[in-house]
């Protein structure tokens, strides 16, 4: 078998869902170039009585539970030799971007929690927060422009099925209780901005070269990828590739 078709093999022993344009990673692997897999890691918030709560604190143990099949697809990359980097990105622009609160130093703490944490299973491992990489590699008004621009035209580039998906979805994902809808449309509008405007920045960091053929790391709570694929930059460009199986 090659390495490709082992990478192959042991990726379906792992995946919760089909990967997507999984052809690009084999080709990838195939001519022995770098990979850069890359997942979101996000510090805990929630919305109880009408308030606001974010918790920056990463808790190990819980991810103790649940990081068996993380070792393993590391345990492949490195068996295989395959040509990688591996990344840890914080989103921390989304508390500013959908409750219009931040906050740099919890931030940043949370960032070396998850760099200590992931540096002992692969040493490696980088961790960023999204907001340094736009303002080190100057893509932060590029952003903005992005999200201000989904935001406006969201009824003309979003399917109303996937809006009315994404509104069902944010209605109780920051509460135990369903929080009024008129609050979930609105989030449920800016998580598309948002995803939007990350994933479009993601490319062109790719574009400079910043990271090489990027491949998204993800989980069973993560598998509706049309938020990724909605609005494209460049418009041409393939699907990010995706493997379900952390």
């Amino acid at each position: 078998m090659t390495k490709s078709q082992r990478f192959l093999l042991a990726v379906s022993k792992l995946q919760i869902t089909p990967p997507e344009n999984i052809e690009a990673i084999l080709k990838w692997i195939n001519r022995n170039q770098k990979i850069t897999f890359f997942s979101w890691k996000m510090f805990d918030i929630k919305i109880k009585n009408e308030k606001l709560y974010s918790n920056p604190n990463f808790d190990s143990k819980i991810s103790d539970k649940f990081i068996d099949n993380e070792k393993w697809f590391l345990k492949t990359l490195i068996d295989l030799q395959i040509n990688f980097d591996y990344l840890k990105v914080v989103p921390d622009e989304l508390l500013e971007y959908f409750f219009g609160k931040s906050n740099k130093t919890e931030a940043d703490r949370f960032v070396q929690q998850i760099d200590s944490y992931f540096r002992k299973i692969y040493p490696p491992t980088q961790t960023f927060l999204l907001t340094d990489i736009l303002k080190k590699y100057n893509l932060a008004s590029d952003y903005q422009s992005i999200f201000a621009n989904v935001y406006k035209n969201i009824g003309k580039l979003v399917n109303q099925k996937e809006m009315d998906k994404e509104i069902l979805f944010r209605s109780t994902y920051y509460s135990s209780q369903p929080i009024q809808t008129k609050i979930a449309r609105e989030l449920a509008k800016r998580a598309f901005a948002l995803f939007a405007a990350e994933t479009n920045s993601l490319f062109k960091l790719q574009q400079k070269k910043v990271f090489r053929n990027l491949v998204l790391l993800s989980k069973l709570g993560s598998t509706n990828t049309y938020k990724y694929e909605f609005f494209k930059y460049p418009k041409n460009r393939s699907t990010l590739p995706k493997l379900f199986v952390i």
